[in-house]
């Protein structure tokens, strides 16, 4: 098993109380999340400018995120090549 650091922006849904769901489906396109955090909100409209400041609503910004994920397998989620 092997550790990575993965840094991604993910945008904020409208209700905030998802946003743990959103970050975690994002993470694991990476691998399986061991931990994350939110480093940055940055709204879309000023990260094209390179201002943090906020001009849009919190739904309209990206959420930085910095995590660390495990990849490859254990002898318990392992299978042979070709098994299904």
């Amino acid at each position: 098993m092997n550790t990575a650091f993965i840094t991604l922006d993910v945008s904020v849904p409208a209700n905030s109380a998802d946003l743990p769901g959103v970050v975690e489906t994002a993470l694991r396109q990476y691998g399986e999340p061991l931990r994350w955090a939110i480093t940055e909100i940055v709204s879309t409209t000023d990260s094209e400018r390179g201002s943090t400041r906020f001009a849009t609503p919190l739904s309209q910004a990206k959420a930085r995120i910095e995590a660390i994920v495990t990849t490859g397998c254990s002898p318990s989620n392992c299978q042979a090549p070709g098994s299904t």
